[in-house]
């Protein structure tokens, strides 16, 4: 059980992956970026995140694996791919699907979205799913895990950094990110909030927590844009960090 925590701890917070299609069409972005994960002070994983955007369209996968002490005691491995549009800056997904395997169990997803509502097209895990565990057509407006997670770290316009909502659901389980106003430090801007559990959680985990405080720091860098270097997560380990390398 520590060790599936562990996976979803780290694409909370947080590749190598062939993306849509070979070379770059004339307007389009490309980026690849590689995240240490600490867990009290100790690595504990590697995130790999690629993304392309073009023509309206994005696409995503990511790896995380296990590091440092982690990579030793409790070995873990998480892969996602995530592609949709990109409706007035924001992401809409279209598909999603990822494998995770925490070294005594595998576990599967697969989503596809009509107009903004997700349907379930595969999800295995030894783990049963929760009595209140909420129906994938009443989720329409929210994005898988990791189109979170790019949403978050993504290279952005200082407007868009702070003072939102990103909600998820991942096939069984509606949580959010929410984060407050934005607070200068030097020039970089500081968003503080939370992650929520919010439907689909077991009774054992709602009375373990059911928010835990947020912290994102964004860099700026150029063409007047800020990048997400530092992000902070209480969890139940101790202080969670990912750091941009």
């Amino acid at each position: 059980m520590m060790r599936y925590r562990l996976i979803r701890l780290c694409l909370l917070l947080g590749l190598w992956a062939v993306l849509a299609g070979p070379g770059t069409a004339q307007g389009a972005m490309q980026s690849e970026a590689r995240y240490t994960i600490r867990i009290a002070g100790f690595t504990v994983g590697d995130m790999r995140l690629a993304a392309r955007e073009s023509d309206g369209a994005y696409s995503a996968a990511s790896v995380i694996v296990s590091a440092g002490a982690a990579r030793v005691f409790r070995r873990f491995s998480y892969r996602a791919e995530a592609q949709g549009r990109i409706d007035k800056g924001r992401l809409r997904p279209q598909r999603y699907e990822e494998t995770a395997d925490t070294g005594r169990r595998q576990s599967e997803a697969m989503l596809a979205y009509t107009r903004g509502v997700p349907r379930v097209l595969r999800y295995t895990s030894p783990v049963p799913a929760s009595a209140g565990a909420p129906a994938a057509s009443s989720q329409g407006g929210t994005v898988d895990p990791l189109t979170a997670l790019y949403t978050l770290l993504r290279d952005q316009p200082e407007a868009g950094l702070c003072d939102r909502t990103i909600t998820i659901f991942d096939g069984r389980r509606r949580s959010h990110v929410r984060l407050g106003a934005a607070r200068r430090d030097g020039a970089d801007i500081t968003c503080t909030g939370e992650y929520r559990r919010l439907d689909g959680f077991t009774p054992r985990e709602l009375r373990r927590h059911v928010a835990f405080p947020l912290t994102a720091v964004f860099t700026p860098i150029e063409g007047g844009l800020y990048r997400a270097t530092h992000i902070e997560l209480q969890s139940f380990y101790g202080l969670a960090t990912v750091d941009r390398r």
